[in-house]
C-alpha cells in the first residue's frame, strides 16, 4: 500500500509511514485507510464525521507531512518532474498528489472545467484566483471570488507577489507553491 501523504510504499498492516512518520488512519467500519480530513470513507461510504477522536489526529497528521525531510524529498521529486514549459508547482501540502504545474503568463483557477488549474470543491468559485507567472515574479490576484483567496492568512484584494516559503489559500483549501531556484532562466 502507499502512503496517502507521502506516496511511499509502506507495510499493508503499518500504523505509521516509514518514509514520513505520518500515522495511517483508517475508517472505524471497514479498516480502509483514509486521509485526516476525510469526510466519508471511499471504501465503504462511511460518515467518519461523526467517529470521536477520528480528526483530533489531522493536527499531528498535518504536522508531520510537513517535515523538512518531506520537503527536501518533494523538492528532488519536482525537480524531476518538472516540463519544460513549466515554471513552479502549486500542491497540497496534505495530499502530495494534487499538485499543479504552472505556465507563463496567467493561471486561472476555480471550479470551471475550462480554467488552467480546476478544482472540485464547492467552496471554489467558478474562475476563483489567478496566478500569474511573469519573467521576474509571480502574483496572486482574486477575480472576485466569494469565499476568498489568502496568502499567509492575509486576504489577497489586489495582485500581491508570492515567494516559494508562502502558504495559499484558496476558500478553506490550503497550498503550497514550489519555485525552482531557476526559475528566471526558465521563465526565457
Amino acid at each position: 500500500m502507499k502512503c496517502l501523504y507521502c506516496e511511499e510504499d509502506i507495510w499493508e498492516e503499518a500504523k505509521f509511514c516509514t518514509s514520513c512518520g505520518t500515522p495511517v488512519l483508517r475508517c472505524p467500519s471497514c479498516q480502509n485507510p483514509i486521509l485526516a480530513d476525510a469526510q466519508f470513507c471511499g471504501q465503504c461510504g462511511e460518515n467518519l464525521q461523526f467517529h470521536e477522536g477520528l480528526h483530533e489526529e489531522s493536527d499531528v497528521v498535518l504536522m508531520r507531512v510537513t517535515q523538512p525531510a518531506l520537503k527536501i524529498k518533494r523538492e528532488q521529486q519536482f525537480v524531476e518532474e518538472l516540463q519544460p514549459e513549466h515554471l513552479a508547482i502549486i500542491y497540497r501540502p496534505t495530499r502530495i498528489a494534487q499538485r499543479y504545474p504552472l505556465v507563463a503568463g496567467d493561471n486561472i483557477i476555480g471550479a470551471n472545467p475550462r480554467n488552467d488549474i480546476t478544482i472540485g470543491d464547492p467552496e471554489v468559485s467558478w474562475n476563483h484566483c489567478m496566478l500569474i507567472c511573469r519573467p521576474d515574479r509571480i502574483l496572486l490576484q482574486d477575480t472576485a471570488s466569494t469565499n476568498g483567496t489568502y496568502l499567509n492568512g492575509q486576504r489577497v484584494v489586489r495582485p500581491t507577489q508570492i515567494t516559494g516559503k508562502d502558504k495559499l489559500q484558496i476558500a478553506s483549501i490550503e497550498f503550497n507553491i514550489w519555485i525552482p531556484d531557476n526559475y528566471i532562466d526558465r521563465y526565457k
